[in-house]
């Protein structure tokens, strides 16, 4: 049986960045997917901002429950006992990698943040990890890649929860 995730519900959920411990966890969460793209890439004030709105508005979405899948999320095939796992999607992300010119040159690549729903803490969504998917034509390859990257997020995850990832509304939630 597939689960469903609260970020395609029609309810949402509260949405939080792994050990981030200020107010806005969407702003933290998409400064992650921002430096997912790179540090060594040429910054272009417009494609920055369209970038950053890009992430906000998917990662505003979910939180509202309102995003479709599998084009806008999907689960991912790991076992967490109490939790389950997701997987944002973003396709086609442009970035300007640096070449022989003074423009460099212009890509589209595919993003991801994994997050984790623990059933203990309700309604809530975890942000755990991001990455640029490594497609490169070859499918086991950029499978294995994958595989790499979910197990960071399941590390994340299991790391950060006897301590609720460091978020102060998570440390003590109310009794119900």
């Amino acid at each position: 049986m597939m689960t469903r995730s609260f970020a395609c519900d029609g309810l949402g959920a509260d949405f939080y960045w792994h050990y981030h411990s200020g107010a806005n966890h969407i702003t933290a969460a998409c400064n992650a997917l921002m430096n997912t793209l790179g540090q060594d890439r040429l910054k272009n004030p417009y494609l920055e901002a369209s970038n950053r709105g890009e992430f906000v508005h998917r990662l505003r979405a979910a939180s509202k429950g309102q995003l479709r899948e599998p084009e806008d999320m999907k689960p991912v095939q790991r076992r967490i006992p109490g939790a389950s796992l997701f997987e944002l999607r973003w396709q086609g992300i442009n970035r300007v990698i640096p070449d022989h010119t003074s423009h460099g040159r212009r890509e589209s690549v595919l993003l991801r943040l994994y997050f984790g729903e623990p059933e203990q803490f309700g309604r809530s969504m975890i942000g755990l990890h991001c990455h640029v998917k490594d497609v490169t034509g070859h499918a086991e390859h950029d499978r294995a890649i994958q595989n790499q990257e979910i197990e960071k997020a399941l590390q994340c995850f299991t790391a950060g929860m006897p301590m609720a990832w460091g978020i102060d509304a998570l440390k003590d939630p109310p009794n119900t």
